[in-house]
């Protein structure tokens, strides 16, 4: 271990290694929240099942009915309208009905996890409100970049794109699963995500950090990578050249495997599909170096030489 891994270890500073990883399209899209390592994925057709299921035959309208009168006696008339509104059109209820679902398992995030298209975050919110009111689920709370709520059994959490439908069971779980999902959005441009991560820890009184980038991007240009160019130019505005070091692209991946099994490893997606254009932040103590390290050192083993009296 070197004596800068091994100075952290004694000041207890915790090193991140901060990665951001492309995701699926520049423009954000719900399907971007599932691994690229996910191991099953299954497609559900909402409109499908609803119409292969009858619920909209005309035959049916009056048992819908007759649940709804049963469940009106005991709801506020907010609560009741709300409700009315999502079973007369699901819609309403701030999901996509068009959309598939997706349902997915993955290593990265071993949690079985149902994906859908939010068409009104807003109406999602109200649905859920209601089911905070009857008690099924918990109040609705703020995360980094999403709201969440959990049940029995599970977390709903959602942003503007995406509603993700988590099977979780005890408090320790749902909390590695919300760190999980921190890791799975990010909604903003990449050089937005770039510059307010660099911002932090330009910020910090306690971490400064070695910057990485693939070597590869250096030999990028626009007849192989249309966009590159300006990406790169956009990147320079966040992050002198000069603060960057270049290592291939495997090299940095065994760098991140190796230092994953000491310190805790962040990874942000972003929505760019440019190859290459990672960037890995790997943390160090910034009240503390090297140099006063190894004067310390010294006057230590000198003092284990001094005779004792």
């Amino acid at each position: 271990m070197s004596m800068a891994k091994k100075m952290i270890s004694r000041l207890s500073v915790l090193a991140v290694l901060i990665v951001f990883l492309a995701a699926c399209s520049k423009t954000v899209e719900y399907t971007n929240i599932i691994p690229a390592d996910a191991t099953v994925v299954t497609s559900i057709n909402l409109k499908s099942l609803a119409s292969k299921a009858g619920l909209n035959d005309k035959e049916n309208e009056a048992a819908k009915q007759k649940v709804l009168e049963a469940l009106k006696s005991g709801m506020n008339a907010a609560t009741f309208q709300q409700l009315e509104k999502v079973m007369n059109n699901p819609s309403e209820s701030g999901i996509d009905v068009e959309a598939p679902v997706y349902v997915f398992t993955s290593p990265s995030f071993p949690y079985s996890t149902a994906v859908a298209k939010i068409k009104s975050e807003d109406d999602l919110h109200a649905s859920l409100e209601i089911m905070v009111k009857e008690q099924i689920c918990q109040p609705i709370n703020e995360a980094a970049g999403y709201s969440f709520t959990t049940m029995n059994g599970g977390l709903v959490a959602f942003n503007n794109s995406a509603v993700m439908l988590i099977s979780v069971k005890g408090t320790s779980q749902i909390e590695k699963a919300k760190e999980g999902i921190t890791t799975l959005y990010a909604n903003e441009p990449y050089t937005e995500v770039l510059g307010t991560v660099k911002k932090m820890l330009d910020n910090s009184s306690h971490v400064y950090a070695h910057t990485y980038q693939d070597k590869e991007l250096s030999f990028l240009e626009e007849d192989i990578c249309p966009g590159i160019a300006n990406l790169k130019e956009e990147m320079k505005k966040v992050l002198s050249p000069s603060e960057i070091m270049h290592i291939e692209h495997d090299n940095l991946i065994d760098r991140l495997d190796s230092i994953s099994n000491l310190f805790e490893v962040v990874i942000i997606k972003t929505g760019l599909t440019k190859p290459y254009t990672s960037t890995f932040f790997e943390l160090d103590c910034k009240y503390w170096d090297n140099r006063r390290q190894s004067i310390l050192n010294g006057r230590i083993a000198d003092a284990k030489n001094v005779p004792q009296h």
